[in-house]
């Protein structure tokens, strides 16, 4: 069973493996970085770094 939490500005629900780009672009970015206390993913361990969260 798949849980999913709504309210006007925010979704959250349960990570997919088509979440992938959007996890990476994401976690490239310095900004968020900053705030979330995650390190970068690189090209090179891409796919492996986002399936290993999934």
């Amino acid at each position: 069973m798949s849980v999913v939490l709504e309210t006007e500005r925010l979704i959250l629900r349960e990570s997919v493996v088509s979440d992938a780009p959007d996890l990476f672009e994401m976690n490239s970015d310095p900004e968020v970085l900053k705030y979330t206390g995650d390190v970068a993913f690189y090209i090179s361990g891409r796919n492996r770094g986002v399936d290993t969260q999934l």
